[in-house]
């Protein structure tokens, strides 16, 4: 039977993977422009992403929350600055794709999700502060909160991915799919602007 703070950190990831940010956005297209396989390995790669934030948040919370605080200005304008160029180059991909030639866009696997995990300062500053609660700071409890955070994390981010892979046979139209993935970069180059006008108030 799980612990209160087990529990407690597999809700946490959860709730922190529900919201559909732009890592949602890549899993989904994924999902539908190439399949099962590659929008599970990038749903690994996010759920991967909290995993290895969280072992170091719950090994040092409190450093971590304060270097992060003194730092947010700058980790937020890097991550903007990710987000931004991320975009950019998935709209560019699919600019240049030909997709009605049957030439697939490129995808984004992995590794690429797991770097855009970790460049989000909101993600680190949440698992971090999320780490002081947690009540039982044995090696054992630590190891096993981080591991339930993380399938709480792949629970959801797995959700869409097979969200993504469902509606891809419903959309058999290459300019359709192409456009899907056009807005999804649109999305995710919006999320980087939006960080930064925080950046500027």
């Amino acid at each position: 039977m799980l612990s209160a703070s087990a529990l407690k950190a597999f809700l946490f990831g959860i709730t922190l993977s529900i919201a559909v940010g732009p890592i949602a956005l890549i899993i989904i297209r994924n999902g539908i422009q190439h399949g099962r396989v590659v929008a599970i390995k990038s749903a690994l790669g996010a759920a991967f992403g909290d995993l290895f934030f969280s072992v170091i948040a719950f090994a040092g919370a409190s450093l971590i929350v304060g270097f992060l605080s003194s730092h947010q200005e700058f980790l937020s304008a890097a991550s903007a600055l990710t987000l931004i160029l991320f975009g950019l180059y998935i709209i560019y991909g699919e600019i240049k794709t030909k997709t009605d030639s049957g030439v697939p866009s490129k995808k984004i696997g992995f590794t690429a999700t797991f770097v855009l995990t970790i460049s989000n300062p909101l993600t680190i500053l949440a698992i971090s502060a999320f780490a002081t609660q947690i009540d039982e700071r044995t090696t054992t409890s630590l190891v096993i909160s981080c591991l339930c955070l993380f399938a709480g994390s792949l629970l959801i981010q797995c959700l869409y991915a097979l969200g993504g892979t469902t509606l891809k046979p419903f959309i058999t139209n290459k300019s359709h799919i192409r456009m899907l993935g056009f807005f999804s970069g649109l999305g995710i180059t919006i999320f980087g602007f939006v960080e930064v006008g925080f950046l500027w108030k």
